[in-house]
């Protein structure tokens, strides 16, 4: 045993507080707060399963383990409060289950629980409780062999559930299930070739969508924290890792639980040869309230689960020792009971010493482009201060955005004025302000010398979950039949679980499409200065389902393919795939002839395959075929590691084209910020794209990560490297 494991278990046996912070050790506090985590009984040695995952159902107060690695094998029901082990068992049904049988298991609040297979044809396993003698399932997209479930919800509420999978390095897929429905993937992300991922353990801390997502690995050595992903923009986006101190190593963390109350508790379940214990970790202060040691001699291998029951306040944890097989199974379960500490005051970093600042050697030729959201301006007093800002710092390239949801922030005769410059609220959509803020933008930008190009969301029709007003001529009112719908044909529209989400146009339907095309070229004819066209959402909304069933599209394709999409999946989703590309081409085609110089870039999804496999969004393709100047990956996360790969994933395929990689300002540090800046240009891009204005500049005033691009990487003014395949006269310019 090291030192330090040793110095942990004097401090857990003597009830110190200890503390865990970003890239810090446990540090003992002192003895004046109890302990959270108190012993309620524990079972071990128990010899009839092999098992994988636990479930917990309270409507019955009862645990469920099903033994892994046989395609019949049971899933045992245990009593949670008298802890006896019966003989009774779920109902398998007539269902197929693969070879590894029900791979993780749980259940919501409204007692029906929820099995994964490995099956040919994987599926999701539900039971309506645990007297179901006829279970059904429902098909999933992708099998990536989940291994814990974290399920919210239940009941008369839609149920969320959240499967860490094991394979494809652990990405994290959320599923939603409406009351009498079946589950829905919403959304996936971590995992693949070199990103993070919750191959072992994931807990939320909500419903979807959740805000804030954790993950762990427990499979690679290489990974021993706690992942962190944050909502940021609507999207899940990874915020960086919780380490775990020296003293704990080999992918310990095996499986995650969370209780939202107060500032949050998140529970970790260490094993894989480390000290066996659970953590209690404060999700705000990230200090330890609690740590409990599990008193059994290789009680955890690297098989575990955790689970809160949030009611009553009890933490179930299970362990499958190394030596266990299907032969001879062994394991280990308990139960603690957990106190909710009170709320925290956020603790204040001691200041350190600012080491000596390392000198910047910058390019002279580089993007530095800034998003700009509608949100940022309503007059023109403040989209001059935001040049002013912009040019300031170095930019010199600002992605206005002036197109939201079929709303527009510059007179249009296709698409009404957009209610946010008149207004807080829907009833002013179509009201004209009395100034065009795309003319005043692109007037202020040239005498500053910068760029100013129309960012614009491509399919998003609307957004509220209040139509427009009957008597503005805006798409939802005029050509609904335009937007995208569900597998029954039911229109795209904000639910309960979502109302924060756009709702789409089709990108299949040829008059959307052109409608689309229409826009985008109406920009570039009423304003001949304008330097480029920028992308926003151009791709289908898989973030909260499939709704690519719009009854035009699902008829041209049958009519293309000689199939149904259910007939002929794979040529199905390269369908739709083309259905946005085509879109890119005929913009780009007919765009160069009224503009040639016009630049056109888009902020793409950060992960390549992501996009092209689950939001039918082929950036790459584009960049090979020459029909986009400019992709910037929307890399929003503060995993260097990740970042770096991303980079270099995208420039290898650039094609002789632009790559200004998307940096989340607000999920990095002032120092994660330098990095990622540094990491870009090591790796080739041709510069950055900074998420967002808003960010950098609060309330207008520079704040401390502005300072720093000032004082280091954005230290000079650069020209915009040239595009030879538009203008092969330049060499590096600045147009004004």
């Amino acid at each position: 045993m090291s030192v330090h494991s040793f110095l942990i278990r004097i401090c857990g046996a003597l009830r110190l507080r200890v503390v865990w912070l970003l890239g810090l050790f446990l540090i003992p506090l002192g003895a004046s707060a109890q302990d959270c985590l108190t012993e309620l009984w524990v079972k071990t040695d128990q010899q009839f399963v092999h098992g994988n995952s636990m479930g917990y159902d309270a409507v019955t107060s009862s645990l469920l383990i099903p033994q892994v690695n046989v395609a019949t094998g049971p899933i045992f029901v245990i009593n949670a409060d008298s802890v006896s082990t019966t003989s009774r068992v779920l109902s398998l049904g007539d269902l197929p289950f693969g070879s590894l049988g029900c791979f993780a298991i749980g259940a919501d609040e409204g007692g029906r629980v929820y099995g994964y297979n490995d099956a040919p044809t994987p599926f999701i396993a539900m039971w309506a409780g645990l007297d179901d003698e006829a279970p059904t399932s429902a098909p999933l997209q992708v099998s990536r062999l989940a291994r814990n479930y974290d399920i919210h919800g239940g009941g008369d509420i839609p149920t969320t559930i959240y499967a860490a999978g094991s394979a494809d390095a652990g990405p994290i897929e959320v599923y939603t299930r409406d009351p009498g429905g079946v589950p829905t993937l919403r959304e996936t992300f971590g995992g693949g070739t070199s990103g993070p991922g919750g191959k072992a353990g994931v807990a939320a801390g909500s419903g979807y969508p959740a805000s804030v997502v954790y993950g762990c690995d427990g499979v690679n050595p290489g990974s021993n924290g706690i992942h962190i992903w944050k909502r940021i923009d609507s999207q899940m986006t990874y915020a960086g890792e919780l380490p775990i101190p020296g003293g704990f190593g080999g992918a310990p963390v095996l499986a995650l639980a969370f209780e939202p109350k107060n500032d949050g508790l998140l529970f970790a379940l260490i094993g894989n040869d480390q000290p066996s214990c659970v953590m209690a970790i404060n999700a705000k202060t990230y200090q330890m309230e609690g740590i409990y040691y599990i008193s059994v001699s290789d009680a955890i291998g690297n098989r575990g689960s955790l689970i809160a029951d949030r009611k009553n306040q009890r933490l179930f944890w299970y362990g499958r020792p190394k030596s266990s097989t299907l032969a001879s199974p062994l394991g280990h379960w308990g139960c603690l009971r957990y106190t909710i500490p009170p709320v925290r005051p956020t603790p204040t970093p001691s200041p350190t010493p600012s080491p000596t600042p390392t000198p910047w050697y910058n390019p002279d030729v580089e993007i530095r482009a800034l998003w700009v959201t509608r949100y940022d301006y309503k007059t023109t007093d403040a989209v001059q201060m935001i040049i002013k800002n912009a040019a300031d710092c170095h930019f010199n390239i600002v992605l206005l955005q002036v197109r939201g949801n079929a709303t527009t922030f510059y007179p249009s005769a296709l698409e009404p004025w957009a209610w946010e410059l008149t207004g807080s609220g829907v009833a002013t959509t179509g009201q004209d302000p009395g100034w065009d803020p795309l003319a005043v933008a692109i007037q202020e930008a040239h005498a500053a010398g910068l760029q100013l190009h129309a960012y614009m969301n491509t399919y998003p029709g609307w957004k509220e979950t209040t139509p427009p007003p009957p008597d503005v001529p805006q798409l939802w009112n005029t050509h609904r039949d335009w937007f995208a719908c569900d597998k029954n044909g039911v229109t795209m529209w904000p639910s309960d679980w979502w109302t924060y989400w756009y709702t789409f146009l089709s990108p299949g339907h040829p008059e959307a499409r052109a409608h689309i095309h229409a826009v985008y070229m109406e920009v570039l004819q009423r304003y001949p200065q304008i330097d480029g066209i920028h992308y926003d959402y151009f791709r289908y909304p898989s973030e909260v389902g499939d709704y690519s069933w719009n009854p035009v599209d699902v008829s041209l394709f049958t009519a293309w393919a000689g199939g149904t999409p259910d007939e002929k999946p794979s040529e199905w989703s390269q369908w739709k795939r083309e259905q946005i590309t085509a879109l890119a081409r005929e913009n780009y085609r007919e765009g160069k002839k009224i503009r040639r110089g016009t630049m056109f870039s888009g902020a793409v999804l950060g992960r390549y395959s992501s996009g092209r496999n689950t939001y039918f969004q082929d950036s790459h393709a584009w960049l090979a075929e020459g029909i986009i100047d400019c992709i910037m990956p929307m890399l929003y996360t503060a995993d260097t590691v990740y970042f770096s790969n991303m980079v270099q994933e995208h420039v290898s395929a650039r094609n002789g084209r632009f790559v200004a990689p998307g940096i989340g300002v607000s999920s990095v540090t002032v120092s994660g910020l330098l990095d990622e800046i540094r990491i870009s240009r090591e790796k080739g891009a041709q510069g950055v794209t900074l998420f967002a204005y808003s960010t950098l500049f609060p309330g207008n005033i520079p704040n401390n990560k502005a300072k720093a691009l000032l004082d280091g990487p954005f230290s000079n003014k650069v020209k915009l490297p040239p595009m030879p395949w538009k203008n092969p006269w330049q060499s590096s310019y600045m147009l004004y």
